[in-house]
């Protein structure tokens, strides 16, 4: 899998986490390692979200592993 198919991944969600006034960001791919790392933002403007990080990260999880296996998900909360 690329980085490029690895965002699009991300951005998919990232849309609906957005529109709840959260944030959801690729921080980076590690192509050798097969690490995507991704960063979320549900506390401080997210007024109405829905989901909590860990049904975020099983959301996402999910999503990476139907695409691409081989990639392990790293998860972190953003720096505001």
């Amino acid at each position: 899998m690329t980085e490029a198919q690895v965002r699009t991944a991300v951005d998919a969600i990232a849309m609906s986490v957005r529109a709840d006034g959260g944030d959801l960001q690729l921080l980076g791919y590690d192509d050798e390692r097969k690490v995507a790392r991704v960063g979320y933002d549900l506390d401080s403007s997210c007024d109405v979200c829905v989901l909590t990080p860990d049904q975020l990260g099983q959301l996402l999880g999910t999503a990476l592993e139907r695409q691409a296996p081989e990639v392990t998900l790293e998860l972190s909360q953003l720096e505001t």
